[in-house]
């Protein structure tokens, strides 16, 4: 072989070891995670074992003929290695690399000890370096700094060993041309090989990512008893998890897989709200639905649903509609509403009973009151007396077992949208049309509230009649809030209330009637979140406010009053 093809020798020597190298490498991605620890010692050395491993087998002595170097290009990972692991594992790669120059000439050269001390250190700079507030911090930047230490170092050695036709001026054209390869192969392989670890270890910290927030959505599943599902509406499939059916009885191969399948498993009470489900997601309506229902299990048992889903739009007419969404088991927790609702129920009943058995046995007393007024003599002046106050305790007790019986209902009946004008003019129907006059100017106004809303209206209108000698008049409505409320106000014409009485307008006192009926009436509205307090005027007539939340009220109308 002839001097002057010693270079393209080693050129092709170290192409074909960077690619053994940059092979090996990729070994390094099967090595299962779980076997790296991060600890200080034990990661370090794993590094250095695997890499000095991959530079044995890359070894130049291993892979040319003849006239092989005793170093070759694998000692690019003998930075590579520090930049990684840290100087431990940089010290067994730089043993392994000396060992094979032994191995090949009989003896360490001073050029060869120099060369590995070099890298050595100069993979330990990089590595302390990402700590130094002054050396650059961003992965790029310290891979083009050890790549560009490589090559300098590399293009040194070779000036050292070079023949004598390449020797001479340090800036010979002929000495550049021939060092030129091996600052380009040095600087390409140790950017292609710290690009191939980094992508290694990106994919890996992914998968592992992927891998641990797949594994909490199964633990929360599992513990919510809950799923994903998915629907292909243009060929009708449901993709539901074996784990998700085997928990119900159903195997992958008798598990719904089209929507006929799924919909002969649904109640038929139930049918129709997930037939207008898939309605909503065929017109494309934005959002998520919400849809309750009941689906038999193996066993023949009914399980309630609660899903919720979006649906996909597609990224091309060909491209087929698809819906995904989350399903909830809420057996449970419809078995606890029925059973509180039973026994709701129970006690309504008991409560009935009880408050029939007390009215009679309060009329019976009545009627033996009024015996015993007519049969004795009016000669003792005490007497009166005393009958005119078991009079007003009868009516008392009267007046509570009608207040009880009214609101015994009280939040057990859901809350619905209601017209205020129709519901207040129903209110007042049931009172004296001579005595009470009234303004209503609320338009259209719907609002979302307890069933027993015209009882608030009863007890509001009463109140302003029991503080009238004659007529009163009162008024009814509404202004929009500045943070999206809707104010509603229904006042009299009373005289003033003194501020004393007026702080004690919805006291819980069983003892005043009106508070007791003033504090229900509150009670019955915050149901819905609806707030009531008095806010008249000093030396007017009262103003209760009854301030709805946005969203609890509409206008069925085209328009507001007063627009």
């Amino acid at each position: 072989m002839s001097d002057t093809t010693i270079p393209l020798v080693m050129i092709r020597a170290g192409l074909q070891n960077l690619t053994i190298i940059a092979a090996l490498i990729l070994v390094y991605h099967f090595i299962p995670r779980n076997r790296f620890s991060r600890s200080k010692y034990t990661f370090p050395l794993l590094i250095g074992i695997i890499f000095a491993i991959i530079a044995t087998i890359s070894s130049p002595v291993l892979w040319t003929e003849t006239d092989a170097p005793s170093l070759g290009i694998n000692i690019i990972l003998i930075p590579i290695s520090a930049f990684i692991g840290g100087p431990l594992a940089s010290v067994l790669v730089s043993a392994v690399i000396l060992l094979g120059s032994l191995i090949s000439r009989g003896s360490i050269s001073l050029l060869d000890g120099l060369t590995v001390t070099c890298l050595f250190l100069l993979g330990s700079l990089v590595y302390f370096g990402s700590s130094w507030k002054w050396f650059p911090r961003s992965w790029a930047a310290r891979v083009l700094i050890l790549a560009s230490g490589v090559a300098l170092v590399e293009a040194g050695a070779f000036s050292l060993l070079a023949p004598p036709e390449f020797s001479g001026s340090p800036f010979s054209p002929l000495l550049f041309l021939a060092i030129l390869p091996f600052l380009v192969t040095s600087f390409a392989g140790t950017v292609l090989i710290a690009s191939l670890i980094a992508y290694i270890d990106r994919k890996r910290d992914v998968e592992s990512s992927l891998a641990l927030a797949s594994s909490r959505l199964s633990l929360a599943l599992d513990e919510t008893k809950a799923d994903t599902w998915e629907i292909n509406l243009a060929t009708g499939e449901v993709e539901i998890s074996d784990r998700f059916a085997a928990r119900y009885g159903y195997s992958h191969e008798n598990k719904p897989k089209t929507i006929p399948e799924l919909m002969a498993l649904v109640h038929p009470d139930d049918r129709d709200s997930l037939d207008e489900a898939m309605r909503y997601y065929l017109k494309g309506e934005p959002g998520i639905h919400e849809t309750v229902f009941r689906v038999r299990d193996r066993n023949g048992d009914w399980c309630w649903f609660l899903t919720r889903g979006k649906a996909r739009e597609p990224d091309s007419p060909d491209r087929p509609l698809r819906i995904i969404g989350i399903a909830i088991d809420i057996t449970g927790s419809k078995r606890s509403e029925k059973a509180l609702e039973r026994a709701t129920m129970k006690l309504n009943l008991l409560n009935n009973v009880s408050i029939k058995e007390i009215q009679n046995l309060a009329f019976t007393l009545s009627g033996y009151h009024e015996i015993i007024k007519k049969g004795i003599p009016a000669a003792d002046p005490e007497i009166p007396a005393l009958l005119e106050k078991q009079d007003i305790l009868l009516q008392k007790m009267d007046d509570s077992l009608v207040f009880a019986k009214t609101f015994q209902d009280l939040g057990l009946k859901p809350a619905r949208w209601q017209n205020v004008r129709q519901t207040f003019l129903l209110a007042v129907s049931h009172l004296d049309f001579h005595k009470i006059q009234h303004t209503v100017s609320t338009g259209n106004l719907e609002i979302f509230a307890d069933p027993l809303l015209e009882q608030v209206f009863i007890i509001l209108s009463s109140h302003a009649l029991s503080r009238s000698a004659s007529a009163v008049h009162v008024t009814l409505s509404c202004a929009r809030e500045p943070d999206g409320s809707l104010l509603l106000v229904f006042g009299d014409d009373n005289p003033a209330m003194p501020d004393s009485e007026r702080s004690r307008l919805f006291d819980p006192d069983p003892r005043d009637r009106w508070a007791m009926r003033l504090f229900l009436a509150r009670q019955v509205l915050e149901i819905t979140d609806i707030s009531l307090r008095e806010n008249g005027r000093p030396g007017t007539g009262l103003a209760f406010e009854m301030r709805v939340p946005k969203g609890a009220f509409r206008f069925a109308g085209p328009a507001e009053p007063g627009e």
